[in-house]
């Protein structure tokens, strides 16, 4: 099922995308120079047809002008009357408020038996606590202030919410950063002995059937 750390992301987007119809909901930071190097990209490169939508209306405009198929939409509201395969949501549901109502505007958007594969900060990501330990932070306020976080999830947390809005965990991993710091890299050892101490996770959940 997964909870071990995931050292191949590009391959596991690429294993539940191929050949599928995507939604990319909060996609503009998935898109690089580099191609195949973030995650838009990376759906890009094997669905059979990939939508993003994003509300940060500068660079949708930006994109759509380099040939992405983007829309600026708020994907609490967001109504496209159509439904995908799979809905991939990277680093998004921790900003949203109404997290329910969200899973909920997924669902809609999704195939019976369709997949939404999420990923989030994780609660428990040891380098965050090695900062307050070192009296870098107080708590939780600012850090989340600065940055827009609402919550922070652990695997627990996000796999009950999935399931009361009515998806099943079929895979779950830990991830560490692409952008490692001297920090982060000194700590993959660990992480390898205690997974749940990355700083993401990824999960990919299955809408129940009815």
């Amino acid at each position: 099922m997964g909870g071990r750390i995931l050292k191949d992301r590009k391959r596991t987007l690429e294993k539940y995308c191929r050949g599928k119809s995507v939604l990319d909901v909060g996609c503009v930071g998935g898109i690089g120079k580099e191609k195949n190097k973030l995650t838009h990209d990376i759906i890009r490169g094997v669905a059979s047809h990939v939508l993003g939508v994003d509300n940060n209306k500068k660079a949708v405009e930006m994109f759509k002008k380099r040939g992405y198929d983007i829309i600026y939409a708020d994907a609490r509201s967001l109504d496209l009357g159509r439904k995908f395969d799979v809905v991939f949501a990277g680093e998004i549901i921790e900003h949203i408020e109404d997290q329910g109502l969200f899973l909920e505007n997924v669902k809609k958007h999704l195939k019976p038996d369709g997949l939404l594969i999420l990923s989030t900060p994780n609660a428990h990501d040891f380098a965050y606590h090695i900062n307050r330990f070192m009296g870098r932070m107080d708590d939780d306020y600012d850090k989340c202030r600065n940055i827009g976080h609402v919550v922070a999830h652990s695997y627990g947390t996000i796999r009950h919410l999935l399931e009361k809005a009515g998806f099943s965990v079929i895979e779950y991993y830990y991830i560490n950063s692409i952008c490692l710091t001297k920090r982060r890299k000194a700590m993959r050892p660990l992480t390898r002995i205690f997974p749940d101490l990355a700083e993401s996770i990824l999960v990919i959940a299955r809408l129940d059937a009815g």
